[in-house]
């Protein structure tokens, strides 16, 4: 008599553990008429006020378990009441690097038209309870998209 497994099964699961696909593209910056302003708005800052709010446990357990990773940034869209953290686009693509399992980097330190190198550490705490620290460091060696 064979048993039969409780739960749902391999494929069942591995479907619902892949990226999710977002129903908007990545905003483009405003050149002449097409685009999207990258400003603050008062929907942004209450969106962003959300996810500084639901970020705030992952960031302190990430600097928990991870003593010597880098810290947010002082304008980082992660930390409530940043320019970033107001800016409706860039909290939309955060969102969706993040639901996509894309690297969002930090933009501190980055010459113009140099390729970023450190992901925000936001972004690292918005993952780091659906992911394990060695998915993690492949996110951190894989070269950026542009």
């Amino acid at each position: 008599m064979s048993k039969k497994p409780i739960g749902p099964n391999y494929q069942t699961l591995k479907k619902a553990l892949e990226p999710s696909k977002m129903p908007w593209d990545y905003s483009v910056p405003l050149k002449g008429d097409k685009g999207v302003p990258n400003l603050p708005s008062p929907e942004g800052a209450a969106l962003g006020i959300e996810l500084a709010r639901m970020l705030a446990p992952n960031l302190a357990m990430v600097k928990a378990n991870f003593p010597k990773s880098l810290p947010m940034c002082d304008e980082c869209l992660c930390r409530a009441g940043t320019v970033a953290n107001q800016c409706e686009s860039t909290l939309m693509d955060f969102v969706k690097c993040t639901a996509e399992n894309e690297p969002f980097y930090c933009h501190k330190g980055i010459a113009e038209d140099a390729k970023p190198r450190r992901l925000c550490a936001g972004y690292v705490a918005a993952i780091s309870t659906a992911r394990t620290s060695s998915q993690i460091r492949a996110d951190v060696s894989k070269e950026p998209q542009r």
